[in-house]
């Protein structure tokens, strides 16, 4: 074999050109795709009431109550227990999104990132897997950069929310998913037939086994007017505050909270009894309405009595619904929420209103200082139990009462179906 050193030079200059050329295009197209797709992981913080377990990556043992949910991590609930997961920037000084994870449910938060450059071209991903159960997703109404939701479910559906104030609901068992949109709208997506629908406020969409297309169904109709406080408290609400003669009045504020949301802040430190309530006429007729249930937001940060007072009926957060029932005869069902909870027997201060008439619900313990949505069950079943069946809902009353109490409310839904 003959040796050529001017080949063999050729050789070596035109490969080094190559490279360099290789390397003059990749390293800034490279540099220039890391600035735009490069991303981190939000910042994930869970409060939760009763027993919530957590499976973070990695680990196959279940943690209780943790309060920083890494991505990978799989939320538990049973039957008595809620989770609220706050997804925020990778710095926490963003909130994104609001997810509450409901009672008998199992989801994995896939993938939550942000993009880690402001040159970033990539919304704000937050994908969830829900196996079986009910989950709420609620988009920041106002976020700097775009938000997307993704929830995989099954039997093969992905429910994507991406306008930012959207609220939907989304209960999945292993044959069939319900996608019930609040605000906003949703997009609703059979992986197995490639269909696709989209779901505006106030509308429900179903995926069941062996359904043969998608379509849009009335959801439950909410009958309250401005729950979520995004107008004026006078949009729908009066509100009316009673005191012991020259003791402290209390009040009733509009207040910004996480996720871009409003609430109604009811608040009063006297000495004596007081109340601060709010109240909305309704004025419906359900007498062909199959339920009728109300679901709304509850916060306590704090109460002075134990329970709800020596009569029950000095709850920090209490709902009122007055109704004429189906003999032309005035009703009122009332049940309280509160936090400080005694069951020693030398304090008088039962767990249901005793100086109330029926129908009457017993009063529900929360989780101080932390977001709890609470649903009533199907009302009509309540007062048709009382031998009081519903004819027209009058009006809805949200209201503390006792000495000292400052509580927050809001998506206040009283959700009817016919």
């Amino acid at each position: 074999m003959r040796h050529n050193p001017e080949r063999l030079a050729w050789t070596v200059l035109l490969s080094s050109f190559s490279v360099f050329c290789l390397l003059a295009i990749s390293l800034p197209l490279g540099g220039r795709w890391w600035l735009l797709h490069a991303a981190r992981d939000q910042k994930i913080t869970m409060s939760s009431s009763g027993t919530v377990q957590v499976v973070r990556p990695g680990r196959g043992i279940a943690e209780v109550n943790l309060t920083e949910i890494p991505t990978g991590s799989t939320i538990i609930t049973d039957a008595d227990s809620q989770a609220s997961l706050t997804f925020a920037s990778p710095d926490g000084r963003e909130g994104l999104a609001t997810i509450t994870v409901y009672g008998n449910t199992a989801v994995a938060i896939q993938q939550a990132d942000t993009p880690r450059f402001s040159l970033g071209v990539n919304p704000n991903h937050i994908n969830l897997n829900l196996t079986s159960g009910r989950v709420r997703a609620l988009i920041s109404t106002s976020p700097s950069r775009d938000v997307v939701i993704r929830v995989f479910s099954p039997p093969d559906a992905v429910t994507v929310l991406n306008n930012p104030g959207s609220n939907a609901s989304v209960e999945a068992t292993v044959a069939q998913t319900i996608v019930t949109v609040r605000e906003g709208e949703a997009i609703v997506v059979s992986q197995s037939t490639s269909e696709a629908i989209r779901v505006p406020k106030d509308q429900r969409a179903e995926i069941a086994v062996n359904q043969p297309e998608l379509a849009l169904l009335p959801a439950e109709r909410n009958l309250i007017v401005n729950g979520d406080f995004r107008q004026p408290l006078s949009t729908g609400w009066a509100a009316e505050i009673r005191n012991t003669p020259n003791d402290i009045t209390g009040t009733v504020d509009i207040v910004a909270i996480p996720g871009g949301r409003r609430a109604a802040n009811i608040f009063r430190t006297g000495i004596n009894w007081g109340e601060v309530a709010i109240t909305q006429e309704i004025n419906r007729d359900v007498r062909d309405f199959q339920s009728l249930r109300l679901q709304m937001d509850v916060l306590i940060e704090f109460q002075d009595l134990f329970n709800c007072g020596q009569q029950g009926s000095e709850c920090p957060v209490m709902v009122k619904i007055q109704y004429i029932d189906a003999k032309g005869s005035p009703q009122e069902w009332v049940k309280g929420y509160f936090y400080k909870f005694t069951d020693n027997p030398a304090i008088v201060a039962p767990l249901i209103c005793v100086s109330c008439p029926p129908p009457v619900s017993r009063h529900e313990r929360v989780t101080a200082s932390q977001w709890q949505t609470v649903d009533s069950g199907n009302l009509l079943e309540v007062f048709q139990a009382a031998d009081l069946p519903a004819a027209i809902i009058k009006s809805i009353t949200i209201n503390g009462s006792g000495h000292i109490f400052d509580s927050e409310v809001t998506e206040i839904q009283l959700l009817a179906s016919e």
